[in-house]
């Protein structure tokens, strides 16, 4: 009916109204066929967006698989830690950070994180799933500047700011409470 229309208007106006309807169905058809790829590549993109988030929740709940002989000795060097940053010697405070940072790379090792350094691990990991990243890239940075350049100086303040770096994260990752 719709073509006997158009077949009508046309002959009436000299104009081929059925050719141009064609084309845009042609079009439109383009067009929903486009867009319903960008559809589907949106939702690929989501979903693989879901997986690290996923893959982090996995890990940090492996942390219940490490082995309690591991997590206890973990746990004695992070009270040694919290001791050393209440010694007077700044060697000691300096110390106190580079065994955090040793203990959140073991962590992250056991937690199934791979990688050859603790960077390659924290890069498997984006803000959104862990609150605390930012902190600890920023201790981690300090621990690299300490074990690379020996003489870099590290006052009690800052070593105490880094170590709660470290503690943000311990307790995000229900390392302690």
């Amino acid at each position: 009916m719709f073509n006997d229309y158009l077949r009508q208007l046309s002959q009436q106006s000299g104009f081929d109204f059925v050719r141009i309807v064609l084309w845009l169905k042609f079009v439109s058809g383009a067009i929903s066929a486009i867009l319903f790829a960008g559809v589907v590549v949106i939702v690929r993109k989501t979903m693989a967006l879901a997986n690290p988030i996923e893959k982090l929740e996995e890990n940090i709940l492996q942390l219940g698989r490490i082995p309690n002989s591991i997590l206890e000795e973990h746990s004695r060097s992070w009270e040694a830690v919290l001791a050393k940053l209440e010694s007077v010697n700044a060697s000691d405070w300096k110390f106190a950070v580079i065994q955090a940072d040793s203990i959140l790379d073991d962590i992250l090792k056991h937690s199934g994180f791979i990688g050859e350094t603790m960077g390659d691990r924290l890069k498997q990991i984006n803000a959104s799933q862990l609150d605390s990243l930012n902190d600890i890239w920023e201790a981690h940075k300090v621990r690299n500047d300490l074990a690379h350049s020996p003489d870099r100086p590290l006052s009690q303040e800052e070593a105490r700011r880094v170590i709660g770096q470290f503690e943000k994260a311990f307790r995000e990752l229900k390392f302690i409470e």
